[in-house]
């Protein structure tokens, strides 16, 4: 067995049990824990679903009635879950805005919080 193989398996499996299996979908193994890093792809299923989590849960807050449109570009940085910061589009009274939204997600938990919800 070649000698880097143990520790490369190692660090893998260590990320996929610290950090749920969303981390392995969206970053490859090179990138540094804490960095933020783009989102690859902003037509991802899970990606779409956390902005649609977003304007739903900041509607729950603003009694708004906010209509999701699309993710525009996004950023995740793995800390004990992954942090997503996203563009997204939204639908307000026939009017489209840009949001900035941050979303928390410890998928192995079930966790998902909006943390941070604001126009651009």
């Amino acid at each position: 067995m070649k000698p880097y193989f143990f520790p490369l398996l190692t660090f893998y499996v260590f990320n996929l049990l610290l950090h749920g299996a969303s981390a392995v979908r969206v970053r490859d193994a090179s990138l540094i824990i804490g960095d933020w890093e783009p989102v690859k792809d902003v037509k991802d299923s899970h990606i779409r679903e956390i902005g649609q989590f977003a304007v739903s849960e900041h509607n729950k807050e603003t009694n708004n009635k906010l209509q999701f449109g699309i993710v525009v570009s996004g950023k995740f940085q793995i800390v004990s879950g992954i942090n997503y910061r996203l563009n997204i589009s939204a639908i307000h009274l026939s009017e489209a805005n840009m949001y900035e939204v941050e979303v928390f997600e410890q998928e192995w938990k079930k966790i998902m919080k909006l943390t941070s919800f604001k126009q651009i």
